[in-house]
C-alpha cells in the first residue's frame, strides 16, 4: 500500500506541464522541539493540491484507501479515507463558493478528474474517486 505522500508525488508528476497547479503544505514549522503557531489568517483543512484551469478552481485531496485494521510501520492506526473536521468545513465552504472538491486515492482517480477538467466539465461522483460537488 502506497503512502499518501507517494500518491501525491505521482499525481504532481503527472499534472506537471498539463495544468496550472500547486501542492499545498499548510503544516506549521517545527522549530526547537515544537511546532510554531500558524499565522492569524492561516486556513486549516486545506486540500493537498489546487488546480486552476480555464476558470475552474479544483481542490484535490488525496486519501489512501485501506482497512480498519491496517497499521503504519510505527504501529499507528491508518486513517484511510478520513477527512478531519477542518477538512470537512473547508471543503463545504469551497464548494459553496463555486469550487470543485475532489477526493482521490490514486493516480488513476486524479487522471479521471483531470480528464473532466481539461474537457471543461465538473468531475462526476466516481466509485474509485469520491467527489464533493455543489448541490
Amino acid at each position: 500500500m502506497k503512502k499518501e505522500t507517494e500518491v501525491q508525488t505521482e499525481i504532481c508528476d503527472y499534472l506537471s506541464g498539463k495544468v496550472f497547479f500547486w501542492r499545498q503544505n499548510n503544516m506549521p514549522v517545527f522549530n526547537k522541539g515544537r511546532f510554531r503557531s500558524m499565522g492569524k489568517y492561516a486556513a486549516h483543512g486545506l486540500p493537498d493540491i489546487f488546480i486552476v484551469h480555464r476558470g475552474m478552481f479544483v481542490a484535490l485531496e488525496i486519501k489512501r484507501s485501506g482497512s480498519e485494521t491496517e497499521r503504519e510501520p510505527n504501529g499507528r492506526k491508518v486513517r484511510a479515507g478520513t477527512l478531519s473536521q477542518a477538512q470537512i468545513q473547508w471543503s463545504k465552504q469551497f464548494v459553496t463558493e463555486g469550487g470543485c472538491y475532489c477526493i482521490v486515492d490514486s493516480l488513476h482517480g486524479a487522471k479521471v478528474v483531470l480528464g473532466h477538467i481539461l474537457a471543461g466539465t465538473r468531475p462526476p461522483i466516481l466509485n474509485f474517486s469520491r467527489v464533493v460537488q455543489r448541490s
